[in-house]
Formats: structure tokens, sequence, C-alpha cells
């Protein structure tokens, strides 16, 4: 079973996210050096600082965004009868699994940003003691996630450590 991630919901959680980001940067960066202008004096152009700032930021956030893109792209995520697969290739080609019989916990978890969209993150704990592992699968519907949830729960032998 392939799990589609919404991605049209997705990407724009992404950008409306990093816009945000960028701007309460961009106002904490601001205050900053207009304290720090105004307590030390100093008599160096505060506006280059400004603007050198503002054009790093948005070096950064595009970088970001474009990453972020690239691996919403390049993300798979499957559950098999006896294993959950979670496979990217960004720049290199990496696969997570984990065997249903080896799960501990399956978690929902939803940021504020991901309430807007009404997406969920699934996280799956699996693994022995100390050598426990976990992998989120990110940006899915609440129907998805459910349904997700459900087949680990049936196929695995889902183990609440606390």
């Amino acid at each position: 079973m392939e799990i589609i991630i919404d991605k049209k919901k997705a990407w724009k959680r992404i950008v409306i996210g990093e816009i945000i980001n960028a701007v309460i940067l961009f106002v904490i960066g601001y205050i900053s050096i207009r304290f720090i202008h105004n307590l030390f004096d100093i008599e160096y152009s505060i506006n280059k600082i400004y603007w050198y700032g503002l054009l790093i930021l948005i070096i950064i956030k595009c970088w970001n965004l474009v990453y972020n893109w690239l691996w919403l792209r390049s993300v798979v995520y499957q559950a098999e009868p006896d294993k959950l697969t979670e496979t990217y290739t960004l720049l290199t080609k990496s696969r997570n699994q984990a065997r249903l019989q080896v799960v501990n916990d399956v978690n929902f978890n939803q940021s504020i940003m991901d309430r807007l969209f009404g997406l969920f993150n699934l996280d799956v704990t699996y693994g022995f003691g100390d050598e426990g592992y976990s992998f989120t699968y990110q940006y899915l519907s609440e129907k998805k996630a459910n349904e997700l949830s459900d087949f680990i729960k049936a196929k695995g032998k889902v183990i609440d450590l606390k």
C-alpha cells in the first residue's frame, strides 16, 4: 500500500511556513541591529548591515524552499504487509525500513502550521531498548494517517512502553 502525501497542501504549508519564519527572523534581526546601533553608537552604516542581512536571509530561505520542493517530489512512503518503508532520492537514495513486528509506538503529531492545512505527521518508533529508532510519515491527510495507524496496529504488535 503506497501512502500518498497531500502534496498541494504540503507545499502550501512549506511555503507559508518559510515566509512566516523569514518575517519573524527579519523583525528580530531589525530590532537587534537597531538596539546594538543605539547601545554602542556605531558609526558604520546601519543600512548596509540591514540590507546584507536581508539578502542573506532571502538566499537561505530560497535554498530551503528548493530543498523542500525537491524532497517533497522524491519521497515515497509505503506500507507493505510485513514492513514500513520510507524512500527518498534527493542527492543519494535513502531507505528506512521497519518490520511491523518490532514497532513500539505510533503517535500522531501536528504542529500549528499543520493544523492550518489539515495535515498530520505519524511518528513510528521501532526497535528494542536503547537500539530503538523512529521515522516520521510527514504531510499526511487525516484519513491517510488514520488508515496507516490502523494498518500498523492490525499487522504489528504495537507495544506502548510508557
